[in-house]
């Protein structure tokens, strides 16, 4: 570990003399102090930030020497016919065993059918493309070494600006169910880091590799796929929904509208966010009936979890306090987030559907849920001596940006 530590601080004191993020602009989603303090913490040999970064830096390493694979890579269209129109399968969807052309596919919650995953659908490429683009952000913001942004800027024309493989600026047949539907709102969640294309063109901004052209278009794209979630019907029905999907809904809806400069229209929509999804989804106890009744109840709590304090961090820049908002009964984020917290403690028993290990899930899912909600609400909801003890699945992004 410690040859790891150093190799870490030795990149990081060699590209981290001059200061990547412009600190006289504001971004969507950065929070340009939190990521000073975590520098700090890096200079420190603080264990747990040095290590995030040393992964990150990898990850990093390998999307540069990455293929672009965009929509337009598909052996075959999907319903539409234009192989520039996204398309995937929703993935706990199976054929019917009982049936002989197995159509139309039956539902089983949390088993992902591996079919939905294959080079014929958009899935995989899209989660490749977001992540990517998550890596090099993150690896330039903290080396400032210009190869990072370069290559997040080629990933970006080839996904939304290059005429021959540019993909359609909608959703329209995602998660589809053959036999039953060609897409689905459900799919919406499949780009749910769309905010990564956000920072990677704000961060591009900064810089003499942006290009007026670029700039133009990647936004056009952008504000066609934000004027899609709002207007289309399956943008319309995913917003209605109840639970992670109507949050992360959200999480996109919002950090689009204040990119695109929409500024009174992102103040409304934080605002009914108290409403909308603070006092209906989670109880007074913290809890999150609608995440618990699934079959990997854990992995769904803390997802959801971290949509609700992406839209909290997001609605701090606009002046909406979403952190200290309570409802009628006394629901809140910080409710939420606590609930959680006796359960990775061991303290309490979870008695709820999880399909697979749930200390496992507690690590990999609701511990890096936690260390944002203790970044975010500047104070140990979850104490980070049980967090660095339990850091076997480093979450880079759950300690660097945040």
């Amino acid at each position: 570990m410690k040859s790891i530590i150093a190799s870490t601080l030795l990149i990081f004191s060699m590209y981290s003399v001059a200061d990547p993020i412009d600190f006289n602009r504001q971004f969507t989603y950065i929070d340009v102090n939190k990521i000073e303090n975590n520098k700090q913490k890096i200079e420190n040999n603080e264990a747990l930030y040095t290590l995030a970064l040393s992964s990150n830096i990898k990850l990093a390493e390998k999307a540069l020497n990455s293929e672009a694979n965009p929509v337009t890579n598909k052996p075959a269209p999907g319903p539409s016919g234009d192989l520039h129109d996204y398309m995937s399968i929703g993935p706990y969807w199976w054929p019917d065993e009982t049936k002989e052309d197995g159509l139309p596919w039956v539902r089983k919650d949390g088993q992902v059918n591996p079919m939905t995953r294959g080079d014929n659908t958009d899935q995989r490429r899209a989660k490749a493309f977001l992540t990517n683009l998550e890596n090099l952000n993150t690896a330039y913001i903290y080396t400032n070494q210009t190869k990072y942004l370069a290559k997040a800027k080629d990933l970006i024309e080839i996904w939304l600006v290059s005429p021959k493989t540019k993909m359609n600026p909608n959703l329209d047949y995602a998660q589809g169910v053959p036999g039953d539907s060609t897409g689905r709102p459900f799919g919406i969640i499949e780009f749910a880091q769309v905010s990564n294309i956000i920072t990677s063109i704000e961060l591009i901004e900064t810089t003499d590799i942006a290009t007026d052209q670029f700039l133009k278009e990647s936004k056009k794209w952008l504000d066609n796929y934000l004027n899609w979630l709002l207007t289309s019907d399956l943008g319309r029905e995913e917003q209605t929904r109840a639970n992670n999907h109507g949050t992360w809904y959200d999480v996109q809806v919002l950090g689009l509208m204040m990119h695109l400069g929409r500024t009174e229209q992102a103040n409304d929509y934080a605002e009914a966010f108290k409403l909308n999804r603070i006092a209906s989804q989670i109880q007074a106890d913290g809890s999150q009936p609608h995440e618990l009744f699934r079959t990997k109840s854990i992995n769904y709590s803390s997802m959801n979890l971290r949509a609700f304090l992406k839209v909290a961090n997001l609605a701090s820049k606009l002046d909406v306090d979403l952190l200290n908002y309570k409802g009628d009964k006394g629901q809140s984020i910080r409710l939420a987030a606590e609930y959680l917290v006796p359960y990775v403690e061991n303290k309490k028993q979870w008695t709820h559907d999880q399909i697979g290990d749930n200390n496992l899930a507690f690590d990999k899912k609701t511990i890096p849920a936690l260390l944002i909600a203790n970044s975010i609400f500047e104070e140990e909801i979850l104490s980070y001596s049980l967090i660095e003890k339990r850091s076997n699945y480093i979450d880079s992004m759950a300690i660097l940006m945040f």
